[in-house]
């Protein structure tokens, strides 16, 4: 596990999780699983990146999203980077990589309560438009404690699993 200081501003240290990390365990038949959305077989695999961009300005608030797609860590972040619905941030740095669907939403939305309970994240109020940045997932979501319980079970045991996620 690695760990990086975003470009732009100081955070606590951001883990990296390696390409063996960010499995969930499987569930034992008959019980819920909460990381129902598991990569399909077929095809390619795709890779869930949850990374952090510093606010331009140096108001040492960052930006917190996730992303997709098969290739490297590096490729999957340049190519978010270049379609980004954000101009006002810096560089996507990585800080989760996952294998399914439900442990990326969970543990973006684990990072971004981290950043918020420290208050260095971009908040604005929920709505459509270019440059905002909302809760990840809303409170009123039927699956939210699934994404969450997803991103906890990936990230166990910690370490070398992520710290924000194990919790």
């Amino acid at each position: 596990m690695a760990s990086k200081t975003p470009a732009g501003g100081s955070v606590p240290t951001i883990h990296v999780a390696g390409v063996a990390m960010g499995v969930a365990p499987p569930v034992p038949k008959g019980q819920k699983d909460p990381c129902r959305h598991r990569r399909k077989k077929k095809g390619k695999k795709k890779t869930y990146v949850v990374y952090m961009a510093a606010q331009k300005g140096g108001t040492g608030k960052f930006y917190v999203g996730r992303t997709r797609g098969t290739g490297t860590v590096e490729q999957i972040t340049l190519n978010r980077q270049r379609n980004h619905h954000r101009t006002g941030i810096g560089a996507l740095t990585p800080v989760c990589i996952q294998d399914s669907y439900s442990a990326c939403r969970g543990a973006e939305q684990k990072h971004y309560d981290h950043m918020a309970a420290q208050g260095k994240v971009i908040t604005s109020s929920r709505s459509k438009g270019r440059g905002k940045q909302i809760a990840p997932i809303r409170t009123d979501n039927t699956n939210r404690q699934d994404y969450l319980d997803c991103a906890k079970n990936s990230a166990q045991p910690s370490p070398p699993g992520c710290p924000i996620c194990a919790v």
